[in-house]
């Protein structure tokens, strides 16, 4: 913002014009990159914030469905077939 006042405040015709317009360039330019690095680390941030919650949830609902599970299963609710894992194979 300085830069950008002194050109504001500084003729066209002044030799330090040209200088001037320069230094404004190249602060903008460096600010722009700088920004970009805050928007991609802040979504690395959230990215990453995300995986977390995904993972506590998804442990939140395995762990309650196996409470659940386990309750019905003491109070003679929930019936759990023993299956055969290997079976004969038949020829048809």
């Amino acid at each position: 913002m300085c830069v950008q006042r002194l050109l504001d405040n500084t003729p066209s015709a002044h030799r330090d014009y040209e200088q001037l317009q320069q230094a404004e360039r190249t602060i903008h330019k460096l600010a722009v990159k700088i920004n970009s690095v805050k928007e991609s680390k802040h979504e690395e941030d959230l990215q990453e914030t995300l995986k977390k919650l995904e993972l506590l949830l998804i442990t939140d609902v395995f762990t309650t469905c196996l409470i659940i599970c386990l309750i019905l299963l003491l109070l003679g609710k929930l019936f759990i077939p023993i299956v055969p894992l290997f079976t004969k194979q038949r020829n048809w």
